[in-house]
């Protein structure tokens, strides 16, 4: 299908965004390209093994993907079971090499909580993608009543995955946030906090367009006429296409945050342990 090709090309550019990661760590830490120098940076620094296991996963998920698009429906089931496991493997690597790494001695649930973030993240996130996709494959329909039908019982999906990712959104942020900013003032006196700031307003509409799509046009689609419903398809459609945008938005604030140094000063890292890239959380 269209889907397991969108997902095996977004393993592919993991895969190609996890080797300019290697570059861009390889000039910061040796001052130098080459081979000889981001072996040695996968070797003496941390940013080795969590790099290592975000490169297989993505890359066993690509694999596992290409072989799933010419194999029967139910084995299809399983390459995206499979490729969903790997994929919450591979977001340990973020929370091993970013801040998270950097506050574990002093918080003991800083890894997990900031993994546990990105994988909520990844779902709500993710799945606005989807939404948008199976939105417009389900409108394309020429039965008007199934294609109805096709986008209240999307979006009921999505609900029920997107709301308790919401709930460990909000509870792992505050966490996060706890961690890395010591103070209200730091929210507005450092350029940490302020990005952070901007980051949760705008995650805050896209909550609350999302509770719209859900529950006000969801249901005018379903009990509108044809014309009202044609209507209402119209602002469901753009709704989720402004989320995603605003999604893509939030993730680059994100990026930003991971090489901003947090707003709290966190121990230093043993001198044994060679500094990581802070990536994207």
């Amino acid at each position: 299908s269209q889907l397991i090709w969108i997902f095996a090309g977004s393993a592919l550019l993991t895969i190609l965004g996890l080797f300019a990661a290697l570059l861009l760590q390889t000039q910061m830490v040796a001052g130098s390209l080459g081979i000889s120098q981001a072996m040695s940076v996968m070797r003496e620094t941390s940013f080795g093994p969590p790099w290592l296991l975000q490169v297989f996963t993505a890359t066993v998920t690509f694999i596992v993907l290409i072989l799933a698009s010419t194999r029967k429906t139910i084995l299809r089931k399983a390459a995206f079971s499979i490729s969903f496991g790997l994929s919450l493997a591979a977001l340990l690597g973020p929370s091993l090499s970013g801040h998270a790494r950097a506050a574990g001695d002093e918080y003991s649930l800083a890894i997990i909580s900031d993994w546990l973030h990105l994988a909520a993240g990844s779902m709500w996130v993710g799945g606005l993608g989807v939404l948008a996709f199976a939105i417009a494959k389900a409108l394309v329909e020429a039965d008007r009543q199934a294609a109805q039908a096709s986008i209240s019982v999307i979006i009921k999906r999505f609900t029920s995955i997107a709301i308790p990712a919401t709930v460990l959104l909000a509870i792992t942020g505050l966490y996060n946030t706890w961690i890395h900013v010591d103070s209200p003032s730091a929210l507005v006196g450092t350029t940490y906090g302020l990005v952070l700031l901007v980051k949760v307003a705008i995650s805050g509409v896209m909550i609350v367009l999302g509770g719209i799509n859900a529950f006000v046009l969801r249901s005018r689609i379903v009990a509108e006429s044809d014309a009202g419903a044609d209507a209402g398809e119209r602002r469901l459609v753009n709704s989720v296409r402004f989320e995603v945008l605003l999604a893509m938005i939030v993730l680059f604030l994100a990026a930003i945050l991971a090489f901003l140094p947090p707003a709290r000063e966190h121990k230093p890292i043993s001198a044994s342990k060679a500094p990581a890239v802070q990536e994207a959380r």
